[in-house]
């Protein structure tokens, strides 16, 4: 049986393609594909947690649906969720309703992807990085 790859799995191909995977002496073994100009970051709010955690966590301002990763470039953002290869990931309800408040509060374009391809070829597409 194959080892079907995950939503890590997904997520952690992916930053390696934006920051280059650098070696231990921090030279990337292949060049970053994001774009110099770019900030991007992850918001962990996913994850098993006790009650005692998930409490802390949405005391300290956790919100629910927030995206994956998260890009700041050209003075706007840029939201992109990743789901499970394979089609069989689906927003949740608090994902569909933060995405929307995002548009709201002026998220440039936010997109939901279940592969690499597609996501190299959003964040090309909204001039995120340097190639696909």
């Amino acid at each position: 049986m194959a080892n079907n790859p995950t939503e890590f799995d997904l997520q952690r191909a992916l930053v390696i393609f934006l920051d280059g995977n650098p070696d231990r002496d921090g030279r990337p073994r292949v060049e970053p594909a994001l774009r110099p100009d770019v900030v991007y970051f992850h918001v962990p709010n996913g994850g098993n947690r006790d009650a005692f955690e998930a409490k802390r966590l949405k005391q300290s301002g956790v919100k629910a649906g927030v995206p994956d990763l998260v890009f700041f470039a050209h003075q706007r953002f840029y939201c992109l969720e990743l789901k499970e290869p394979g089609g069989k990931g689906r927003l949740s309800p608090a994902q569909v309703q933060m995405h929307e408040r995002l548009r709201c509060v002026g998220a440039t374009a936010i997109a939901t992807v279940d592969n690499l391809a597609d996501a190299k070829a959003w964040l090309f597409k909204n001039m995120l990085t340097v190639r696909i």
